[in-house]
C-alpha cells in the first residue's frame, strides 16, 4: 500500500495529500496554484525550488 503524503503550501496553507512518485509542480495544480515554467517542469529554471520545513524526504538522484 502506498502512503500518500500531506503537502502544505505556505503561506496560502493550502494542502493536497500526494502519492509517491507526484511531483511538487503537480501537488501544486491540485492545489490550485499554477507555477510558470519555462522549462516545462524539468527542474531546470529554478521556479519550482522548494523549501522543506517539516518531515524528511531524501532527494532524488539528479535533486541533489
Amino acid at each position: 500500500m502506498s502512503k500518500e503524503a500531506k503537502v502544505i503550501f505556505e503561506p496560502s496553507g493550502r494542502q493536497v495529500f500526494a502519492l509517491p512518485g507526484t511531483t511538487l509542480l503537480e501537488a501544486a495544480a491540485r492545489a490550485g496554484f499554477i507555477i510558470e515554467t519555462p522549462c516545462g517542469g524539468a527542474g531546470k529554471c529554478g521556479k519550482c525550488l522548494v523549501r522543506i520545513t517539516s518531515g524528511s524526504c531524501a532527494p532524488a538522484g539528479d535533486e541533489e
